[in-house]
């Protein structure tokens, strides 16, 4: 189990104002690459090398971008230059993988100096400088780490649900179909 698919990340509002959104393949590689970022600094063994990771970096290649996003691999090498052109991230490309890094991470996913006692409910409101608890990302993923079967689906396992649930909305509509064709002869037989 990838330890990446726990926990959360921020994603403000204003993230909608950027030229990243006017482009949904731009916006959906943007936040694929967010949400791939390792939120502490961690090593690990990466194609026999030890690797360290900082907070905001990840390790990736054009293919596993292309079918994670399902992008075309030629468009997120271009998507990955243009976000590197705008200084939102800085990439060192090597033969069999890159090393991505996000610019700005730590103002990105900047933790507050409080320590929320539990997790933030639905009726909370905001004060004047931000959200009254914030959840470390740490902290939670975490918690989540220690809970075993992860609670959220990754991005392959949402798009098989959503490819099983349009067969079987299709399979349904093909078989109404053929209950009121078969209906209709029924009806055109006995008049």
């Amino acid at each position: 189990m990838n330890k990446q698919s726990h926990g959360w990340i921020k994603l403000y509002r204003c993230l909608l104002e950027d030229a990243v959104c006017q482009k949904s393949a731009y916006f959906h590689l943007w936040v694929t690459l967010l949400l791939m970022a390792a939120h502490k600094e961690h090593e690990f063994i990466f194609n026999n090398q030890i690797q360290k990771l900082q907070p905001g970096q990840l390790i990736t290649g054009r293919k596993k971008l292309s079918k994670l996003t399902g992008i075309p691999e030629s468009s997120v090498d271009r998507i990955l230059k243009c976000l590197e052109s705008g200084r939102k991230i800085e990439q060192k490309v090597l033969k069999k993988y890159r090393i991505i890094s996000i610019v700005k991470w730590d103002s990105f996913q900047a933790q507050t100096n409080h320590e929320p006692t539990s997790e933030p409910t639905m009726d909370q409101t905001r004060s004047d400088t931000g959200p009254i608890a914030d959840t470390y990302k740490n902290v939670k993923n975490e918690k989540n780490e220690k809970k075993g079967p992860r609670a959220y689906l990754s991005f392959e396992e949402m798009e098989q649900q959503r490819i099983d649930a349009d067969f079987e909305k299709a399979k349904a509509e093909f078989l109404r179909q053929g209950e009121l064709a078969d209906n209709v002869s029924s009806q055109g037989n006995t008049q």
